[in-house]
C-alpha cells in the first residue's frame, strides 16, 4: 500500500517514510512519542488517532501492549502491514466513541487530534471511561493564539484551543492537569562530556541577526510563545514533570 497517496493532500499526516518533511514537522511528532516513553513502560497504551502507526510503534518499545486507532481504514491497514509487533495492534474506529471496555487502559496518548474534532468534550469522557482509576492521559494541541494566527486559516483544525481553553477543557474530566510547552529551536547543546547529568538546569543564550547582518547574543527570545501545549491529566497526583530535548544523533538536519 502506498502511504504517500493516501496522506496525498492532507497536509495534517504525518508519515515516517517520507523524506521531504522539514525538519520541525518531524522533531515536534517525534519528540512527543520520546517524552511518552517515560509513562508507558509496562503499560497498556491506547493511541488515539495513531495515523500511520510510527507512534504507536515507538510506545511499543516500552509498553506491555499499544493499540492504536484511526478513524481511516486505509491508513490502519498500512499500519497493520508495516508495524508488526507482537504487542502492538492497530483498530478503525471513532475517538468520541471508542468500542472498548470501561478501565482497560493504564495510559491514553491523543497528540494532535483534539483540534480536529467538534465533540471534544464527549472524546475526553470517553478517555477516562476507558482509564483506570489511576490512568494518564497525555493530549497535545497546536497553541492557538494572537501569535498564531495561521491555525485559524488550517482547514483541518475543526476547534482551535488557546492554553487557558485547553487546560479547562481538561480539567472537566480530570482532577490534575499540568500543561508543558513545547517549541522546535535551532540549538548548540553544551554539556558535560562524561554524560553523568543529562537532565540538569542549563544556561540559556538566545542570538539575532539586527538589520545589518550582524549577529549578537542577547538576553531574551523575542518568539518564546511554545507552539504546541502538551498536558498530562489523571486523577491521580502528578509528579512534576521533567524537561525533555530531543537531539537528531546524525549530522543531517532529519
Amino acid at each position: 500500500m502506498d502511504i504517500a497517496n493516501i496522506v496525498n493532500g492532507h497536509a495534517e499526516r504525518f508519515v515516517s517514510a517520507i523524506k521531504d518533511f522539514d525538519f520541525k514537522t518531524v522533531y515536534e511528532h517525534l519528540h512527543r512519542y520520546a517524552y511518552a516513553l517515560q509513562f508507558v513502560n509496562g503499560k497498556r497504551v491506547l493511541d488515539l488517532g495513531c495515523g500511520e502507526g510510527y507512534g504507536s510503534w515507538i510506545l511499543a518499545q516500552a509498553a506491555k501492549d499499544v493499540v492504536g486507532i484511526d478513524r481511516d481504514f486505509r491508513v490502519v491497514k498500512h499500519a497493520q502491514e508495516t508495524y508488526r509487533k507482537d504487542n502492538l495492534e492497530f483498530v478503525e474506529g471513532k475517538v468520541e466513541e471508542l468500542q472498548f471496555c470501561s478501565s482497560d487502559f493504564d495510559v491514553v496518548v491523543c497528540f494532535e487530534v483534539i483540534e480536529h474534532i467538534i465533540a471534544q468534550e464527549e472524546c475526553l469522557a470517553e478517555v477516562r471511561r476507558v482509564l483506570r482509576d489511576d490512568g494518564l492521559l497525555l493530549i497535545s494541541s497546536p497553541v492557538n493564539s494572537d501569535i498564531r494566527k495561521e491555525d485559524d486559516l488550517n482547514p483541518f483544525h475543526l476547534k482551535n484551543l488557546t492554553p487557558a481553553e485547553f487546560e479547562r477543557l481538561i480539567g472537566k474530566t480530570f482532577v490534575h492537569v499540568r500543561i508543558m510547552g513545547q517549541k522546535v529551536v535551532l540549538a548548540s547543546d553544551i554539556r558535560d562530556f562524561s554524560g553523568v547529568d543529562m537532565t540538569s538546569d542549563c544556561i540559556q543564550f538566545f542570538y539575532e541577526r539586527n538589520d545589518d547582518a550582524c549577529l549578537r547574543i542577547v538576553n531574551e527570545s523575542k518568539n518564546r510563545c511554545p507552539d504546541y501545549m502538551l498536558a498530562i491529566a489523571s486523577d491521580k497526583e502528578i509528579n512534576s514533570p521533567v524537561k525533555s530535548v530531543l537531539m537528531n544523533a546524525s549530522d543531517n538536519k532529519i
